[in-house]
């Protein structure tokens, strides 16, 4: 039996679906390290128990922090601010970073389904970014 509309496709179809190749990119769970002890936490959770469709991203103002550790993507936080040097525990320098780089990390909330936040509270960038991040996520409706 076919449907009184016909549209030239085979009865059970549905015409007006989206193929496979239509799609949107599909949106992952995000784990970001933020500061040297959430990086290094970040790390430590791909190393051992990484899964399809997690992504894990380390965030900090210091380069040498954001070489260390095998991850998916890193963001460098305040480039202009510290020059890679890190903040050195000043929390008002590491609101700034995080604030001057609140672009790239718009950009990576756009492709995120949830966020998992890892930080230590030394008083640099672990210390506030988290609540920059927080912000920004949901500003954007990112759970």
């Amino acid at each position: 039996m076919h449907d009184s509309a016909d549209n030239g496709s085979p009865p059970g179809e549905n015409p007006t679906a989206k193929s496979s190749t239509d799609k949107a990119p599909e949106r992952r769970i995000y784990l970001i390290g933020m500061g040297l002890g959430g990086c290094r936490i970040a790390c430590t959770v791909k190393e051992r128990y990484a899964f399809p469709g997690l992504r894990v991203v380390a965030a900090d103002a210091d380069v040498e922090t954001l070489q260390q550790g095998d991850v998916d993507e890193t963001i460098q936080l305040g480039k202009r601010w510290t020059q890679g040097e890190g903040c050195g525990g000043d929390m008002a320098l590491a609101e700034r970073c995080a604030s001057s780089s609140s672009g790239e990390l718009r950009d990576m909330l756009r492709q995120a389904r949830l966020v998992f936040v890892a930080a230590g509270l030394g008083g640099g960038i672990g210390s506030v970014g988290p609540r920059v991040l927080a912000r920004l996520a949901r500003e954007m409706a990112v759970p």
